[in-house]
This record gives C-alpha cells, sequence and structure tokens, in this order.
C-alpha cells in the first residue's frame, strides 16, 4: 500500500511540477509582451517631448518664441 502512494505522491509532485513550469512560462510570456510595448511606445514619447519647455514663460511669451523661431533676423 505504501507503494501506491509513493506513486500517487510522485504523479501529484510531477503534475504540480509542470502547473508551476507553465505559470513561469506564461509570466515570462506576459513580462516581454509589456516590454516589447513600452520599448514601441518610447520613440512617440521622445517626438512628444523634442521640444524642451521653459516653465519661466508666460503662455504669451512661449507663444511668441515659437512663432519668431523660423524668422531670419536683418
Amino acid at each position: 500500500m505504501a507503494n501506491d502512494n509513493d506513486k500517487d505522491l510522485a504523479s501529484d509532485r510531477e503534475q504540480a511540477g509542470n502547473a508551476s513550469s507553465v505559470r513561469w512560462l506564461a509570466l515570462r510570456v506576459r513580462i516581454d509582451h509589456l516590454l516589447l510595448l513600452s520599448s514601441a511606445m518610447k520613440p512617440a514619447e521622445k517626438d512628444a517631448s523634442s521640444e524642451p519647455q521653459n516653465p519661466l514663460l508666460t503662455p504669451q511669451e512661449a507663444d511668441t518664441k515659437s512663432k519668431t523661431v523660423g524668422r531670419k533676423r536683418s
């Protein structure tokens, strides 16, 4: 009878180990997917922040400054 219990226990341990492996694999896949998404979003964030803003300027000054950037001085 002890032999049957050992076989059942071994079978249960193997099944639990396989389930744990599947959970870890799923976790790694989710993490890889999130890393892929975050790296895909970084260029969009860089484009949005490519022009640094001066917090000391009023909105009118910032608007005037942005209009005069492309003009040549005489």
